[in-house]
């Protein structure tokens, strides 16, 4: 048989790549959990509770940006004096300021958790980055602070109160200084809140690689 012949019947392998990405918000951030999503569905997923675990952590971060970007143009209107921070109207920003201010951390908190849990978990060989290692005692304590709050408030705490807990509810850095603070710890809510939920996606998709390439190798 002539295999140069048209005729004859050929079969072809395609091999290729796509990126599958969300646009970008604001700040350049692209959110992740749809796009590993898509990743599943077109090109395979790890083992079910793998993937729960990752598109949760992706979910609760994209979520987390999602206030952080709120908590920005909020004191973008109150520093701009529009509306004016005394005014009834100014008040209302600054209370919507504080509450998702408290809700980004909880939502970014769980995600880091859960990242930072994967290497040991499912022995992975994506290194933490080093930046979500450094801020992830910060962000659980002011998630902690945050969630407990009920507790300080209806007085179910010891005599000697934390001072840490009063420091993280000082909002006053954080509408002036545009910073999370606790202690002298500080996570600035612009480019540096930017840079921990970039690196903390960068390396969800590491692990997510890492799983898929893991489950084809065991399928095959």
């Amino acid at each position: 048989m002539n295999d140069t012949d048209p005729s004859t019947p050929q079969l072809v392998h395609l091999t290729g790549h796509a990126r599958i990405e969300s646009p970008p918000r604001e700040d350049g951030y692209r959110p992740i959990c749809d796009p590993l999503w898509v990743w599943a569905a077109l090109a395979g997923a790890p083992s079910r509770t793998e993937s729960l675990l990752v598109l949760t952590a992706a979910r609760r971060l994209d979520a987390g940006h999602l206030q952080i970007e709120r908590v920005r143009d909020g004191i973008n209107r109150l520093q701009s004096g529009t509306p004016p921070l005394g005014s009834p109207a100014g008040r209302a920003v600054m209370h919507e300021v504080i509450g998702d201010a408290e809700l980004a951390i909880i939502a970014l908190d769980a995600a880091i958790t859960i990242a930072v849990s994967l290497t040991g978990r499912y022995r992975v060989t994506a290194g933490l980055p080093a930046l979500v290692g450094r801020k992830q005692t910060l962000v659980r304590n002011l998630r902690d602070h945050y969630s407990h709050v009920k507790e300080r408030a209806l007085g179910y705490v010891p005599e000697d109160r934390d001072v840490r807990f009063e420091d993280a509810f000082n909002f006053d850095a954080l509408i002036n200084d545009r910073e999370y603070t606790e202690g002298a710890d500080s996570l600035g809510i612009d480019a540096e809140a930017t840079e921990l939920i970039v690196a903390t996606r960068d390396y969800l998709v590491r692990v997510w690689t890492e799983l898929v390439a893991r489950a084809a190798r065991g399928s095959a």
